[in-house]
């Protein structure tokens, strides 16, 4: 009988007797010197039990049977005790040669296997004949060390021709090879042992295979916050790891998030070509929800936090996933440990689960719940577990996540789902990520779409030859041509010089400042990798701090390259446009505006168009059809005195000094990009100035100019993205275009100011008028109401799609009989109104042209114009009422003071007027919207009615309540006129953004910070605070706090640190300073006659009644009486004339505005620094 017969009927009698077994195997591991212990167990432990995989690693020696082994390893075959047995592994077995690593010929001695076999070494045959450099124990050194420098192993398979080995590549110098998902397998080390858990997943359930070649790599981690500063770290860490395990879909627990402040966090999780959606908790701190998803799966995947049952022991999000026909419905779930605080109880949890469990019956679909459960399913005893596997079993569901998923070995994190939906495999524990929990990883069996593929249209204009560009230019052009003729000339010479090139649009699978690190990074990883291992296979305490600090060495040189790239960003930028586009993209707030999922991509814009032409022409059906209901006239034109007939020619200087001035924006429709057109601007410049000078003087607007791009712009982003009622139509016009109607406008202008044909109650489009000249000139009729013990009636008016709706025959008629406008003048307005389209683009594909038969042209210069000239009836209307009115645009603010005996009849005044001015809307084609129109009764609080309080005021046919207080024009107006909620919204509004300014800090330099700290939070202290003259100091100490907080972030200041200095490093004004330099401006405005027309009723230059030796200083100011500091002293009449009389007289005897400014702020600064 042969030798190996015999071994094999030795170990079948011997597998009969457990006792004999276990003797034979203490007897043999004592004797045995020149074999593995670990390959002899392994080998008998699967000839000894059925088959899992049959499997050996062999390596150093070291023998290991290894679930999910890589593919060069795969088995064929499957076989169980009594198949081994029947094995003949004489058959078709090529002999061995000697090892060429070694030069030593391979005897039944020196070989592990056939040693343990008790075969000689010709009768183990190898895969393909390659002879491996084993570890033996003749030359043990020598073949670690070849397996140290080299990296090869052995893997050995049983099929039906025997042992079959292969000696595996060095993977330390083997080519980079892309796996599936771009999941790196384990690099193996000489010496190295696998844990029972594998770097990447095996899998832990036995599924039936599925038809899904790629499915969905999905992860869940408990972050334990992720909103603070100190977690930059760690957020970085959460990219890295998304990147690197190419994961579809990640589920954050417990982020801390909230729903308003943290847009820079979200954008520093958020990888490239990924989205993020975050659900805070809505009451308390702790908690959230967010889930990465994939771009390319956005579209297919829709969100919902409300479930048809209340619940209240856990929160919940609901991620459908409509890949397709049946859907995934992945439920992601955090549930708070419960304890007193919370008032949380099992008995509650398990109430609201089976509800959720239950409700996952009704829906279609395959369900999946994934979350923290706090949940101990690694104690089976505890009550808690019991209950929750007695509820799973109820409703056939099953967990699958086997490993510790917390640090004190507990599962907490689970998976579960129906096992005869087989849609759950491979899951696995990462502990690569820092937090109290580890990352749960498994795949979810539904193919994901395949993403089509995206081209873009690009012009290589950084490589173009410019002089070659030039000189083609200077030859074709002639100062002849028309509009049309220079658009085919400019398009022909750039198709020529940088074709349009159509180009496939790849997404970055890495961020942007990782090439520089690839090679650190990529060992760095391979470390960790192996430290990890290392520490799951042994539990030692020192192998987990090895783990610790290589994840730590990771995570250190992915965040210093990440801040190192950002600040050279920032330091290499060109403009303050490009500053402010990095800063917007790291704070969050670069957001692009999602698109309806409902409709077909192909199909947008038209249906855009559609709606946006529709929404116009059923304002206008609707008011065609309402009656003009009023008693009085509503026509009020009077025809001027001054008489407007054509536009003068434009020169080249003044053309030139225009186009340099407009902001350099280019649009589709352009046939050249505005810089290149600027860079050629002295070959250009008499072309256009032709083709202006004709437009004016032939009464023509180009046609080619009437054409505007409009794309559609969510107008908040939590509204719904399928009703197109939530988009708002930006329009986009040709540079060119708006050349023309800003050389237009500057004549136009000029005719108006000087023949004063503008309402003086218009601020809007007016230079030395803003909306805080309008809201001063309200607050203080108020003001000075209360003061007199009387009450106002404020109405702020609302007008839906004002610019939209305008009538071009009504309007067309107004210019010429209220502003003289007429002949070639006249025929130019009319030629630029009429013939106009729109045209939606919406990914690069456009509508079909639709004509603009109303309203002025939406993003053009003239537009605003038009509207406010449009509408200057509108305020001699309201003065026929004797009631107030300031506007701006088409914001209309409608107030009348009276006393309180009289409040009714104020309010009946005001009433009637409201029904005049919408009579007059009505039959001018503007719509009044009557629900978003506010009211407001300005009351001191101890004002006392004779009679009832009023309590609305009706506008139309609906009763507008008084509210207590009110936004107008972004200041915050209380109905008792005190300033406590609007400097509340101040201070909020400015640590938010401080807040997104302090998550970049540390990759911004002292310059860059004070530039984003004074564009962002300075310019909220400093917006209308010409109102807060006189308010009480502790409010304006609020204030002073959020400046002292900006000063510190700039500096880098302590919190103890004082902040005077840091103002005078700074060169700052504090608060008061600030209100005070914007009063004194104001008033030397005054002065020097370039404030507007209403300044004239609250400021009185001092004319003393007889000749005295001051009377050579006129710049002084009459100071109002008043009764009472809370109001009267709160008036801009009185704070600017007391501010401006308190400045030395060189100040205020200043010659022009720069050198007043000057002098100013120096006297200021030591005055509140000395």
């Amino acid at each position: 009988m042969e030798p190996s017969t015999q071994w094999y009927l030795f170990l079948r009698n011997l597998s009969m007797d457990p006792r004999a077994f276990f003797i034979f195997v203490v007897w043999l591991s004592a004797i045995t010197v020149q074999c593995s212990v670990g390959l002899f167990s392994d080998l008998l432990g699967q000839l000894a039990s059925s088959c899992n995989d049959s499997a050996l690693y062999v390596n150093s020696g070291v023998g290991l049977r290894v679930p999910g082994v890589p593919s060069s390893c795969s088995v064929r075959r499957c076989y169980t005790r009594e198949q081994l047995l029947k094995l003949d592994l004489n058959t078709g077995s090529p002999p061995v040669t000697p090892s060429p690593s070694l030069g030593l010929p391979l005897t039944s001695a020196d070989h592990p296997l056939a040693s343990t076999l008790g075969l000689p070494c010709s009768t183990v045959p190898f895969a393909h004949g390659l002879p491996g450099p084993l570890s033996l124990p003749s030359s043990m050194s020598s073949a670690s060390s070849c397996a140290a420098s080299d990296g090869s192993s052995l893997c050995c398979r049983l099929n039906d021709n025997g042992i079959h080995c292969r000696q595996l590549p060095c993977l330390r110098n083997r080519p980079k090879k892309a796996h599936r998902g771009h999941r790196r397998r384990p690099r193996l080390r000489s010496g190295a042992v696998l844990p029972d858990v594998p770097d990447r997943k095996p899998r832990t359930q036995a599924t039936p295979p599925t038809s899904s070649s790629t499915p969905l790599h999905i992860a869940l981690f408990n972050a334990q916050s992720v909103s603070s500063t100190q977690q930059a770290c760690k957020r970085t860490d959460i990219v890295d790891y998304i990147t690197d395990n190419d994961i579809d879909i990640l589920v954050l627990t417990e982020t801390w998030l909230k729903e308003n402040g943290d847009e820079s966090v979200c954008a520093d999780l958020t990888p490239p070509n990924y989205s993020l959606r975050s659900y805070p908790r809505t009451t308390g701190r702790g908690g959230g929800i967010a889930v990465i998803i994939k771009n390319t799966l956005a579209k297919h995947v829709s969100f919902n936090t409300v479930l048809p049952f209340k619940h209240t022991s856990f929160e919940c999000v609901q991620v459908t996933l409509a890949l397709h026909q049946k859907p995934v419905q992945l439920f992601c779930i955090y549930r708070p440990p419960p304890n007193a605080k919370n008032k949380l109880t099992d008995t509650m949890f398990f109430s609201d689960f089976h509800n959720l469990l239950d409700h996952c019956n009704t829906l279609s679909g395959t369900p999946v719940l994934i979350g923290d459960i706090n949940v101990h399913f690694d104690d089976c005893n505890h009550p808690s577990t019991v209950k929750m596997l007695d509820l799973l079993d109820v409703f056939q569901y099953t967990q699958s996540v086997s490993q510790p998923t917390h640090k004190k070995n507990h599962i907490l994190d689970w998976v579960m789902h129906r096992p005869d939906d087989h849609i759950v495999q491979s899951v696995t524990v990462s502990h690569v990520l820092s937090s109290d929990h580890f990352c749960v990883l498994f795949d979810l069996m539904t193919r994901p779409p395949t993403p089509p593929p995206v081209f873009t249209s690009v012009r290589c204009l950084r490589t173009m030859d410019r002089d070659s560009f030039r000189e083609e230019l200077q030859t074709a052009l002639s100062p002849s041509l028309t509009a049309d003729q220079l658009e085919v000339v400019l398009r022909a010479a750039l198709d020529v010089h940088a074709p349009s090139l159509r180009r496939r649009v790849r997404p970055s699978k890495s961020a942007p400042w990782y090439p520089a690190i690839s090679e650190e990074l990529r060992d760095a990883k391979c470390e960790r990798r192996r430290a990890e291992r290392k520490c799951l296979q042994t539990g030692l305490t020192v192998h987990k701090q090895i783990f610790n600090y290589t994840k730590n060495i990771v995570t250190k040189i992915v965040h210093s390259a990440k801040t190192l790239f950002l600040q050279t960003q920032i330091a290499t930028c060109s403009s303050s446009k490009k500053l402010f586009d990095i800063c917007n993209r790291l704070t969050g707030r670069t957001k692009v505006s999602p698109l309806p999922t409902v409709f077909p991509v192909s199909e947008l814009p038209d249906v855009f168009s559609d709606f946006f032409i529709q929404k116009v022409a059923d304002i206008r059906s609707e008011l065609d059809t309402l009656a003009v209901n009023s008693a009085a006239p509503t026509h009020v034109d009077a025809s001027p005195a001054c008489t407007f007939l054509a536009f003068q020619k434009v020169s080249e200087k003044d053309l030139r000094e225009i186009i340099l001035k407009s902001k350099p924006t280019t649009c589709p429709l352009d046939a050249l990009p505005t810089p290149l057109l600027v860079e050629n601007l002295d070959l250009l410049l008499p072309v256009l100035t032709q083709i202006v000078n004709d437009s004016l003087l032939s009464g023509v607007f180009p046609s080619l100019f009437k054409t505007a791009l409009v794309k559609p712009l969510l107008k908040k982003s939590n509204l719904d993205v399928n009703v197109l009622k939530n988009y708002r139509p930006v329009s986009n016009l040709s540079f060119l275009s708006k050349i023309i109607e800003k050389v237009v406008l500057k004549q136009l202008l000029v005719y108006l100011n000087t023949h004063d044909l503008i309402s003086h109650s218009q601020s809007a489009y007016r230079p030395s008028h803003c909306t805080e000249t309008a809201l001063l000139k309200v607050t203080n009729d108020i003001l000075s109401a209360l003061d007199g013990g009387d009450v106002s009636v404020l109405t702020l008016l609302d007008l839906s799609a004002a610019f939209d709706t305008i009538d071009h025959v009504t309007l067309l008629s107004r210019l010429q009989t209220l502003y003289g406008i007429s002949g070639p003048a006249l025929a130019w307005f009319e030629s630029y109104l009429t013939d106009r389209t729109q045209a939606v683009l919406v990914d690069g594909q456009r509508s079909a042209p639709a004509p603009l038969v109303f309203g002025v042209p939406q993003g053009s210069v003239l537009g605003p114009v038009l509207f406010i000239m449009y509408t200057k009836p509108l305020s001699a209307l309201i003065q026929n009422h004797s009631v107030s009115n300031q506007s701006f645009a088409d914001d209309t603010q409608l107030y009348k003071p009276s006393s309180p005996a009289e409040t009714h009849a104020a309010i009946q005044t005001i009433q009637t007027c409201i029904l005049d001015v919408k009579s007059w809307m009505v039959e001018n084609k503007l719509k009044l919207n009557d629900d978003k129109t506010e009211a407001l009764l300005c009351m001191k609080k101890s004002t006392k009615f004779p009679n009832s309080q009023p309590s609305s005021v009706q506008v139309g046919n609906t009763d507008i309540s008084f509210s207590s207080s009110a936004r107008n024009l972004g200041f915050t107006i209380s109905s008792d006129m005190t300033l406590n909620k609007h400097i509340s919204n101040i201070c909020r509004s400015a640590y938010f953004e401080l807040r997104k300014i302090a998550t970049i800090r540390h990759t911004l330099s002292v310059q860059t910070t004070n530039t984003l700290v004074c564009s962002l939070v300075l310019s909220k202290l400093d917006y209308c605070n010409s109102l807060l003259s006189g308010c009480p100091l502790y409010l304006l100490h609020k204030l002073q706090k959020v400046q002292n907080s900006a000063a510190r972030l700039i500096l880098k200041a302590r919190k103890k640190d004082h902040v005077t200095p840091l103002r005078r490093t700074l060169h700052w004004l504090p608060i008061q300073a600030r209100i005070e330099y914007k009063l004194s401006t104001l008033c030397f405005h005054f002065f020097s006659a370039s404030s507007p027309a209403y300044f004239s009723e609250l400021l009185t230059v001092y004319t003393p009644a007889r000749q005295l030796r001051s009377s050579s200083d006129s710049r002084t100011l009459v100071i109002p009486h008043t009764k009472s500091k809370a109001y009267g002293q709160r008036t801009f009449a009185f704070c600017a004339s007391t501010q401006w009389n308190s400045l030395p007289s060189h100040i205020r005897h200043s010659q022009s505005v720069q050198s007043f400014k000057r002098a100013l702020k120096t006297h200021l600064f030591q005055k509140h620094n000395s």
